[in-house]
This record gives structure tokens, sequence and C-alpha cells, in this order.
């Protein structure tokens, strides 16, 4: 027997590490999702019409990214307005 607490999923100890994903962090992994959804389609076999949908997910998809890394940025880095 060891001196040391067992721990259990009713103890109160704390994980300093884990952090509930942000909303921002669900939409970039949903917009890399779609990425790579697309990025697998074979355009040789559907023709322009798909091709032009594949470049707009592609764009749809970019924006949310850099929308979300902004709003992460901020969260994390600018304190009271100041960069």
């Amino acid at each position: 027997m060891s001196d040391e607490p067992e721990i259990t999923p009713d103890s109160d100890a704390t994980d300093t590490y884990w952090q509930e994903p942000t909303r921002d962090s669900e939409y970039i992994a949903a917009a890399y999702n779609a990425i790579m959804a697309v990025q697998e389609v074979d355009m040789t076999l559907l023709g322009k019409q798909y091709e032009a949908m594949k470049v707009r997910v592609i764009k749809r998809c970019l924006r949310i990214v850099n929308h979300a890394i902004n709003d992460l940025y901020d969260e994390m880095f600018v304190v009271n307005g100041e960069e």
C-alpha cells in the first residue's frame, strides 16, 4: 500500500492543463474537416460546376479559420484593448 491518496472520478482534484474547447476551435476543426473532404473529390469526374463549388467551400473555410484564429489570438494576447 502506498501513502498516496487514491484519485477517483468524484474526487476534488482539478486538472489545470485541460481547457474546454472554445467555440472557435470547434469552427476551426469543422472548417478543416470540410477542406479535407473536398480535397479528396476527383474533379475530373464531376465537371466545372463542382470545381467552382470546391473552390467556394475552400474559400469560405479559410475565412472561418481566419476569423476564429483572430478571436483566439485576441482572447489569449490582447489585454484591455492593447496589443
